[in-house]
């Protein structure tokens, strides 16, 4: 087994390197003419992918698993609801 995971451990790591050097190419083609005429096109696309990333890191990291906490306490009050007043928790 140890064999075969160095085997396949420089493959992966050249198809990794590919794929980022192509991401890297395309954005290089697409972006490099707008910094050369001065658009500011490239600046607001920075602008929405670190806010994107930073709302989706402090989401993962501080609110999804509040949230999560909070459906598990509402569910278990739900239930203890219907047991004490009766009635299904599917009734329509």
């Amino acid at each position: 087994a140890i064999t075969l995971s160095i085997a396949i451990e420089p493959r992966r790591s050249f198809i990794m390197s590919a794929i980022a050097n192509r991401i890297f190419q395309s954005m290089h083609s697409y972006y490099h003419p707008m910094f050369r005429q001065g658009s500011v096109v490239p600046l607001w696309h920075m602008f929405a992918f670190v806010s994107v990333t930073m709302y989706t890191t402090a989401y993962l990291a501080r609110d999804y698993n509040n949230i999560q906490h909070k459906h598990v306490v509402e569910k278990q009050a739900m239930a203890e609801y219907y047991e004490k007043h009766g009635g299904a928790p599917d009734h329509h």
